[in-house]
């Protein structure tokens, strides 16, 4: 399992370097740009640039917060069973069966950002079903309010 979080963590350092390499030419054609006369298509390619700057850092903050949470998670694990895995046999297991909506209804999966099914709408829905039933409207409220973030953070 280490050696599958640590080749990881390579490829999103590589990725990390890739999109740097990106920026730094969308900074040169904004260089440009910003010494030619003023036009409107000047405008518009200077938005588009600053835009796509502005997606590629939101990308590499995504895997340098990913990357400190894998190293960290190493650290604290590395002695465990799981992380000392070889390659061979972490393929050869069989896939996990976790009922996600009951560890989590159960209270042992915290519904957070870390929970696999946190983006996933119609698990949101299902929870909410249960939890009318169940007449837990503070649950309720809390799956409401992650539901508006989500959605708000996905039409940025």
């Amino acid at each position: 399992m280490r050696y599958l979080l640590r080749q990881l963590l390579d490829e999103m350092k590589e990725k990390v370097v890739s999109n740097l390499d990106e920026i730094k030419k969308n900074e040169s054609k904004i260089r440009e740009l910003l010494a030619a006369p003023y036009s409107h298509q000047k405008n518009i390619s200077l938005e588009k640039q600053f835009i796509q700057n502005k997606n590629t850092l939101a990308e590499n903050m995504d895997y340098l917060e990913l990357q400190i949470k894998i190293v960290a998670l190493i650290d604290k694990y590395k002695n465990t069973d799981l992380i000392k895995l070889p390659l061979e046999s972490i393929i050869e297991q069989e896939p996990l069966n976790i009922d996600f909506f009951n560890e989590t209804i159960e209270g042992r999966l915290a519904f957070n950002e870390y929970h696999p099914n946190y983006y996933d709408e119609s698990f949101i829905n299902r929870l909410l079903t249960y939890y009318l039933d169940q007449e837990n409207f503070e649950e309720c409220k809390k799956l409401i309010d992650i539901k508006t973030k989500i959605k708000g953070s996905i039409s940025l």
